[in-house]
């Protein structure tokens, strides 16, 4: 699966024209490695806490959203209030949607 998705992006760059771009170096690699670990940590915590037994599937995923919430507001800073509030109007509306559609 991987390869063919690998082959995937492959034909679309070349369709799209997409140039190479010189590798950056192994000191970038390893910087924005370092930097994506705490996202990166969130399926490490939900598989392992349901592997382990620490936590059921239902509880991991909850675990899991409180996670990737808290290091998206303090680590890399990328969401403000207003955009959480509409994250949270769209996730009200389309689970509402949804409880609707199996109600009726």
């Amino acid at each position: 699966m991987c390869i063919c998705l690998a082959f995937a992006a492959y034909v679309v760059a070349v369709k799209r024209g997409y140039q190479a771009e010189k590798f950056p170096g192994w000191t970038a690699l390893m910087i924005a490695f370092v930097g994506s670990l705490p996202g990166l940590m969130t399926a490490v915590i939900i598989v392992g806490g349901v592997l382990s037994g620490v936590f059921t599937v239902t509880e991991s995923g909850a675990f899991g959203a409180l996670y990737a919430f808290i290091v998206t507001l303090l680590v890399y800073r990328a969401i403000t209030w207003s955009n959480f509030k509409m994250a949270v109007m769209s996730s009200v509306r389309t689970t509402s949607m949804v409880m609707i559609l199996i109600a009726c």
